[in-house]
């Protein structure tokens, strides 16, 4: 069967802060990463910033038309996170490496 692919892409990690990645991790963006991009049948990306990296990192694929935006309303009120919680929300998201932010999360 002829089954269709939408990609997501948040970020470039792989390519933009890769000395931050485990051994395994890079192993597994370098193998996976590229062909999966190239083949999809549709890319969304997150952000106006992420679709020109991911042209600028992948200017040749299968899918020319990418989307922009979140799955979250855009005109919903900011919460800003407390500095009590956001060790908390550390643990619970497992990520407490520099390049992710409490904010990123909410």
């Amino acid at each position: 069967k002829d089954i269709r692919t939408l990609v997501t892409v948040h970020d470039f990690v792989s390519k933009d802060f890769r000395s931050t990645m485990t051994l395994t991790n890079k192993i597994l963006t370098r193998l996976v990463e590229p062909n999966i991009i190239k083949n999809a049948d549709r890319i969304w990306c997150v952000s106006d910033y992420t679709k020109n990296k991911l042209n600028e990192y992948y200017p040749e694929r299968k899918c020319r038309d990418v989307y922009v935006g979140q799955a979250v309303n855009p005109y919903l009120h900011k919460i800003e996170p407390d500095p009590e919680s956001t060790a908390e929300l550390y643990k619970k998201a497992g990520r407490t490496k520099d390049r992710k932010k409490a904010g990123t999360f909410l």
